[in-house]
């Protein structure tokens, strides 16, 4: 997370619809950064799987299971967050809420910054960069963007992932093409355009821009290395 809400003062209260919007805003931001933590889990493994082929198939019910449990939690989080009525809180409610509630982004001016000081001067311009005007059609714009989105494929990978987690299957070998019953490159860009949208209203709130990337694969293919040297260490 970068930038701080600098411009609020310390002892300035919060209204009820700042209040409602930061609880709006901390549940789908955490639901959009789980499911990308599982997501890029699942990927590191998918993309150790060709190099690593003889360690997944002696551990096979284990990786399988890893697999299938992240992928699950990927999808179950994006299809919570990305439908009307669903129990729990939504983007479509947040959007709305947001729409009836404007005066809360004009509340905080985002303090741009600190001239003289450089540290600032980046945050100012990563924040700029994300940061609008908080309108109506800005926010019309943001719930085209979701319904763009493959909503009526999450049921089913969700549908997907679940399924097929048996004993039989699981003592089967790894088999990659298999493994996916998702779209990737449409759950990389419906979780890319989440972030995104969340973003613009932290941002346009009090300056918070929010990372995507993870950089922890390298731990994951240190784990594959390890195991490897292990099962070479026991058929010595």
């Amino acid at each position: 997370m970068k930038g701080k809400p600098e411009s609020r003062a310390s002892n300035q209260k919060l209204t009820a619809k700042e209040e409602e919007f930061i609880r709006y805003h901390r549940v789908l931001r955490g639901e959009v950064d789980n499911a990308n933590w599982h997501f890029q889990a699942w990927k590191a493994l998918w993309r150790l799987m060709e190099s690593h082929i003889e360690e997944f198939n002696v551990a096979h019910t284990f990786f399988r299971l890893t697999m299938r449990a992240h992928l699950l939690e990927t999808v179950q989080r994006l299809h919570r967050i990305c439908y009307r009525g669903e129990d729990g809180m939504n983007m479509f409610e947040f959007l709305d809420f947001v729409k009836k509630n404007l005066d809360i982004f004009a509340i905080q001016g985002v303090e741009t910054a600190k001239h003289g000081e450089k540290e600032y001067d980046i945050e100012a311009e990563l924040i700029a960069e994300v940061a609008l005007l908080i309108t109506p059609s800005v926010v019309e714009g943001h719930i085209q963007q979701i319904e763009a989105l493959p909503l009526a494929k999450l049921e089913a990978w969700k549908d997907g992932a679940l399924g097929y987690i048996d004993m039989k299957t699981a003592k089967g070998h790894i088999r990659i093409l298999e493994e996916s019953p998702v779209d990737i490159e449409e759950v990389d860009r419906t979780i890319g355009t989440l972030h995104d949208i969340l973003n613009v209203y932290s941002a346009s709130y009090d300056g918070q821009v929010w990372e995507k990337d993870l950089k922890f694969e390298h731990g994951i293919q240190n784990m594959m290395e390890a195991f490897k040297a292990g099962m070479k260490g026991k058929a010595k």
